[in-house]
């Protein structure tokens, strides 16, 4: 199912401000804390931060999944409440709110973690990447590499190469190499990924990871081309 399939079919205007507190509220009275209902879902603890903070939606299939679970905790509540506050929902106050269970996992040291960043599905192809939404254990070969870390993979646009929920390792150090997978990244946080074609002089070329590829130009004065060395699968 297409990631707007379902809320255009409902005739659903999302509304990123609603949705961040319900599903909040909906995680809370489920008893979950953000691990536990990632892994129930099949993702990242890191994707249901992002859901709470605003700076994603689920996709459609996400977005069935999560219902189904609260249908199966004895929840009704239907896809427009959960979205945009408009249709069938439990009437949550802070009393009435069961209090997540502590997590059980242990966090890392902070040393031998990188960072992961979200990365916000701009809808025409290309991403914006922000702030740090979590720390990950750095893969092997990014052990001490300055700079490295981890990118949140918001859609399945590019795949198969990288779906919805997967963490693309990133090495700002390695330098470009043709045919390579890369995050080209623009002044204020834009950035596209894709495969390097060509790394000129002044310009670079890179084929966009999409389901219909397409070659885009870049001045290599406004862009910074990072290697794509890794990725982990998250769902």
């Amino acid at each position: 199912m297409a990631k707007s399939e379902l809320t255009d079919r409902l005739g659903i205007r999302v509304d990123r401000e609603i949705f961040k507190g319900k599903v909040r509220l909906l995680r809370k009275e489920m008893g979950l804390n953000d691990v536990q209902l990632a892994e129930k879902l099949g993702i990242t603890g890191g994707a249901v931060r992002m859901w709470e903070s605003g700076l994603s939606v689920p996709t459609d299939r996400r977005l069935e999944a999560l219902l189904r679970l609260a249908r199966d905790n004895g929840i009704d509540i239907t896809p427009g409440f959960l979205l945009a506050g408009e249709g069938t929902g439990p009437e949550w106050t802070q009393g009435n709110v069961r209090p997540h269970r502590p997590r059980t996992a242990v966090r890392p040291s902070v040393a031998g973690t990188i960072p992961v960043k979200a990365a916000l599905d701009n809808g025409d192809g290309s991403i914006t990447i922000s702030g740090e939404i979590e720390r990950a254990v750095a893969p092997r070969n990014l052990v001490g590499r300055e700079g490295a870390y981890g990118l949140f993979v918001p859609n399945d646009d590019m795949a198969p190469a990288l779906r919805y929920g997967d963490i693309a390792w990133v090495d700002t150090m390695l330098p470009p190499a043709r045919d390579s997978e890369v995050v080209v990244e623009g002044p204020e946080g834009a950035a596209a990924i894709g495969t390097l074609v060509a790394y000129g002089r002044d310009k670079l070329t890179i084929e966009v990871l999409q389901p219909e590829r397409r070659r885009i130009e870049l001045s290599r004065s406004e862009a910074r081309v990072h290697r794509i060395v890794g990725k982990e699968a998250r769902r």
